[in-house]
């Protein structure tokens, strides 16, 4: 039987867990799930995941919240680093700078909250993002 690989997701919006979490399944992935930059930094140093999933806003509330950086940040000091691919709403030039910097494997833009039909995100470019980022590690 193959070894499933074990990924984080940490978002603040249930939601996308809920979508994304199907679509890992089906590709031979076990999904564990967060929603604050506190956990996953917890849970990081606990577990060692093949691949992180990360947005960038984990309050929705603070519209410049970018707490994800601080996981991408945490991650720098750590000895071994999983594939990070940040999955968000709120890019802009600066942070992708800033997460360029961090040495994410790969940026993806999504909208909504993940389960209301304004939703949306590259399913094909994700699950090619996301085997991509496993043949990697």
């Amino acid at each position: 039987m193959t070894k499933r690989h074990q990924v984080l997701m940490v978002d603040d919006q249930r939601g996308w867990y809920e979508t994304m979490a199907p679509i890992l399944r089906e590709i031979n992935c076990e999904v564990h799930y967060v929603n604050t930059a506190d956990l996953a930094i917890k849970e990081l140093k606990m577990v060692l995941y093949d691949l992180l999933i990360l947005d960038l806003r984990l309050d929705e509330n603070k519209e410049y919240n970018t707490e994800g950086i601080d996981v991408l940040e945490a991650l720098g000091k750590a000895k071994r680093k999983p594939p990070v691919i940040v999955l968000s709403g709120h890019i802009n030039d600066g942070l992708r700078q800033k997460i360029d910097q961090l040495n994410a494997y790969a940026i993806l833009e999504k909208t909504g909250d993940g389960t209301s039909p304004q939703s949306s995100f590259n399913r094909a470019l994700f699950i090619e993002t996301v085997k991509k980022a496993l043949a990697s590690d």
